[in-house]
């Protein structure tokens, strides 16, 4: 049995009801400001781009935030779908098992 490492400052989405959703979302809230990158290899922050993008996709934000930032992070999130995309269409037979050994406990689901 595969031992998968903990990061719990990941942002991981539960579910719309779940009352950690603002505390995820404060936790993924740098990512969401700052540009996207260019090239993705690491499954777990891809994975974690997928927990942001259920919060936006639900229409969960923090109190905080102005329309034009609400604005600002669904285009980031379309763009963000995109990046999932590619880098899922890459995953094969002799891939799959060292990106799923990688992936964090908490994204073992996700995954």
């Amino acid at each position: 049995m595969n031992k998968h490492e903990v990061d719990l400052n990941r942002v991981q989405f539960y579910s719309i009801e779940d009352m950690a959703g603002s505390h995820q979302l404060a936790k993924g809230e740098n990512i969401l400001r700052n540009e996207i990158l260019s090239n993705y290899t690491d499954i777990n922050d891809i994975l974690e781009l997928y927990n942001i993008k259920k919060y936006i996709d639900n229409e969960l934000y923090l109190k905080g935030w102005t329309q034009e930032d609400i604005i600002n992070f669904k285009q980031k999130v379309i763009e963000y779908g995109k990046i999932i995309g590619r880098f899922m269409s890459n995953i094969n037979d002799t891939n799959i098992t060292n990106l799923y050994n990688s992936t964090l406990r908490e994204y073992t689901k996700s995954f």
